[in-house]
């Protein structure tokens, strides 16, 4: 299901999501591994429009639990949840995501761009075709 709003077309209702990894950042010639998040345009491109790194999985993880919530959504019309005075917010949150079948980024899923899950798809789809002719 899709979501429609100031002419963009969104793929729920999250305004914005975030995927939480580990890469490689380079300072001063110097190469770390670093805990990544990445914040993408939550559309069918998946544009990136922010990124942050952590030394730590408990500093990334612990920043996403203190912002997370604040994505903005659609059928807020572009503000975020609405959370209950003396609720805690992340918990809040982690329910509101279930209930519509969503995940954090501190599940360590992905969000994955459609194009490049089609082009997944096309691939699986030829193998299948392949292996069915040996």
């Amino acid at each position: 299901m899709s979501f429609e709003f100031n002419g963009e077309t969104y793929l729920d209702d999250r305004m914005y999501v975030l995927n939480l990894g580990v890469g490689t950042v380079s300072q001063a010639g110097k190469k770390e591994t670093r805990y990544m998040l990445f914040t993408y345009r939550n559309t069918a491109a998946l544009p990136p429009v922010r990124s942050d790194n952590f030394e730590t999985k408990e500093e990334a993880i612990d920043y996403v639990k203190e912002v997370e919530f604040q994505v903005p959504l659609v059928s807020n019309h572009g503000t975020p949840l609405q959370i209950p005075e003396g609720v805690d917010p992340w918990e809040y949150w982690m329910d509101w995501l279930s209930e519509r079948g969503l995940f954090s980024a501190i599940t360590g899923y992905r969000h994955i761009p459609e194009h490049i899950k089609l082009q997944r798809e096309m691939r699986h789809r030829q193998r299948q075709r392949q292996s069915m002719k040996s």
